[in-house]
């Protein structure tokens, strides 16, 4: 009777551990339920079978190890996804080279009680156990009951493997914890499942040809520098030339109004990295698993520095934390970087003394004196540059050099702190670009420089949380793109819908590359398309804006105001039909639209993942295609392309006012 109790004791035990694994909580959706079921069932028959090993320190050691793994899986997962966005799994352990930079925000995790919940219950399954052990148990016993369980384990396994191949049809398969334990999660295998039909990727590509004939830019003319600012976390809607009246963004809106300013504008992804493979290889990354950079970094990729090297360009890389992030140091020479510039290292190697840190690495402005100092040596030199800073980086609660505008606020809300201290990151992160426009003005850059300030992404965070799906999508991804040319005497605002997979074909046709001679997905965003989009990536799921119209996944639900918010994913075919809703846009260029249901266009969401997986597939087999780079013999001058601008673009385009109103 006694060893009855206390086996009675372990399944409860077990059954609370694995049950509260959807942070602290029941899974609500049946499919999580039943991979939580697959969990725990497994941890049953660990269990079982240790208690039949004679050896009782060998036994004590594995299950010890198994509640101990379960745990870690459990809580770590947790923590993965919280600032991630997805759960990782065994093929993502180089994952972990980058979690000693992640501790910095170890403070912010929301799930400290929960976590503690998950350890008590562990303790509580060890010692029932450990008594289970030491008063013996009946090795027929032990048996029967592993077979019993294994009969409720394995068809659990069957069905959910069942769904997920579903989901990976459509794909739409995605770590997410709507419809994974975290345990399963970490030894569930994506695989290589073929690559995926083209037509999607075919139909995306073919929406971007242009109405007018590629012209190009003038042959002989004097060739211009490059540089890519890539702002951490920069998002539109706080910015003024984007609608903000909050003033966070002087620096910003000041270069705006002499430069081309694309006022619908998205961030493909909400991973740094990812953003960075859409800005440099017009390519789009994975949706849920991990970048491409983690795991298959050897992969060739046809990116812009690779073209530029062949235009007699070199080319450099800046960022304030370690190379080891994202596997940057052996991803990055792949896509065609001559020279990595990583502070941190630096730091390490004695190379540079000066430290001033802000959040996850060395202060914006110390990266940009560095970079200054670096681009000295580069003589006459013609050079591309991308620098990626990192100060407002998430969770933004940081000792800020200047006075931000949220200083000493009295802050009543957590959520509403997370909100205001953004508001402070944004506010360093324009006062920091001020700091580099000035050095850029001395240095005579602004001269024979193009230079491309942009975001990486957006954070889930909102001063609204009642705002509407379709708002809060918008919200996220929308990001700042502006193109300061030395050539252009005037402002340009450009309405037509881009994003980061855009960037490349439209510098590349700034220094006289045809547009069709650019393999990646992306469009020139200077000239008119016959249908311009955006495809956004999150979790797993999609978002695509289509003109006036945006389809989104309608059923975000927050526990939290900021990136802990649960990305509910698609659990089956049938349910997909229902998770997403299509908008129209009443004013497209604006963060106060009203948005009114619209036929929901289930053909193009289909399109838009399977060009994701068509994508990825392609690279994983080593099928992405290279594109020869021929300057264009019917160049025009970059004057003559303004004064030709409404024949040559052919799209809505302003003079640059003093203010934008959306």
């Amino acid at each position: 009777m006694r060893n009855r109790l206390l086996f009675l004791c372990g399944m409860v035990a077990i059954s609370l551990f694995t049950a509260t694994s959807y942070f602290g909580l029941p899974n609500p959706s049946h499919l999580g339920l039943i991979s939580t079921l697959y969990s725990s069932g497994v941890l049953v028959l660990l269990m079982l079978l240790c208690l039949t090993i004679k050896n009782s320190r060998l036994a004590a050691v594995v299950f010890s190890a198994s509640c101990f793994i379960y745990l870690m899986l459990t809580v770590g997962n947790w923590w993965i996804f919280q600032y991630f966005r997805s759960y990782f799994n065994f093929e993502h352990l180089s994952f972990l080279r980058d979690g000693r930079s992640g501790l910095k925000s170890a403070a912010d995790f929301d799930y400290i009680s929960q976590s503690m919940w998950q350890a008590l219950i562990s303790s509580f399954l060890l010692i029932s156990f450990f008594l289970l052990r030491r008063g013996g148990v009946s090795r027929s016993a032990a048996v029967c009951a592993f077979f019993v369980f294994s009969a409720i384990t394995v068809p659990a396994k069957v069905y959910i493997d069942t769904k997920y191949n579903e989901l990976e049809k459509r794909n739409l398969f995605t770590l997410s914890p709507y419809i994974i334990s975290p345990v399963h999660a970490f030894f569930y295998s994506y695989g290589q499942r073929g690559v995926s039909p083209s037509d999607g990727w075919s139909k995306f590509k073919s929406m971007n040809d242009p109405l007018i004939k590629d012209k190009g830019l003038a042959e002989g003319q004097e060739k211009l520098n490059i540089i890519i600012l890539t702002l951490e976390s920069f998002r539109s809607s706080f910015v003024g030339e984007y609608g903000s009246k909050r003033g966070l963004t002087p620096n910003f809106d000041k270069l705006a109004k002499k430069s081309y300013l694309f006022r619908n504008f998205y961030a493909n992804s909400n991973f740094t990295i990812k953003g960075e493979n859409a800005i440099l290889c017009s390519f789009f990354d994975h949706n849920a698993k991990l970048s491409i950079a983690e795991y298959e970094f050897d992969k060739a990729l046809r990116c812009l520095p690779h073209v530029l090297k062949e235009l007699g360009y070199s080319s450099s890389y800046f960022h304030a934390n370690h190379s080891r992030f994202y596997n940057r140091a052996e991803y990055f020479p792949n896509i065609g970087f001559d020279e990595l510039n990583f502070y941190a290292d630096l730091l390490e190697s004695g190379e540079v003394g000066r430290r001033e840190v802000i959040g996850w690495g060395v202060s914006d402005e110390q990266m940009y004196d560095y970079f200054f100092e670096r681009v000295k040596n580069y003589g006459d030199r013609l050079f591309f540059s991308n620098v990626m800073t990192i100060s407002a980086h998430y969770p933004f609660r940081y000792d800020w050099p200047i006075g931000v505008p949220n200083e000493g606020a009295h802050i009543e809300f957590e959520e509403e702190s997370v909100y205001k201290n953004y508001e402070n990151a944004i506010f360093y992160s324009d006062y920091a670009l001020g700091k580099f426009l000035e050095r850029f003005e001395e240095s005579g850059l602004d001269k024979n420089t193009i230079l491309v300030v942009t975001g990486d992404h957006g954070v889930w965070v909102f001063d609204d949380e009642d705002k509407h799906v379709a708002q809060k999508t918008e919200d996220f991804f929308r990001v700042p793109l502006l193109i300061y040319h030395p050539n252009n005497p005037e402002g340009v605002i450009v309405d037509q819908v881009a994003s980061q997979v855009d960037i490349m074909p439209t510098i590349l046709a700034l220094v006289g590359v045809k547009s069709s001679q650019v393999n990646g997905i992306g469009k020139d965003a200077l000239r008119k398309v016959k249908e311009p989009w955006a495809v956004m990536m999150k979790g797993g799921d999609i978002a695509v804006r289509l003109d006036d119209k945006i389809c989104v996944p309608d059923r975000v639900s927050c526990e939290k105001a900021y990136q802990s918010c649960l990305t509910m994913s698609s659990i089956g075919v049938s349910e997909y039909n229902d998770s997403y809703k299509c908008y129209g846009i009443s004013d497209a260029v604006g963060f106060e639209s009203e948005y009114y249901d619209v036929p929901l266009d289930i053909n193009l969401l289909d399109e838009a993942f399977n060009m994701v997986a068509f994508e990825n597939n392609s690279v994983v087999a080593g099928q992405s295609a290279s594109a020869s780079v021929v300057e264009n013999p019917m160049h025009m001058s970059f004057k003559a392309l303004l004064a030709e601008k409404d024949k040559t673009r052919a799209f809505n385009t302003e003079v640059h006012e003093s203010k934008l109103v959306p």
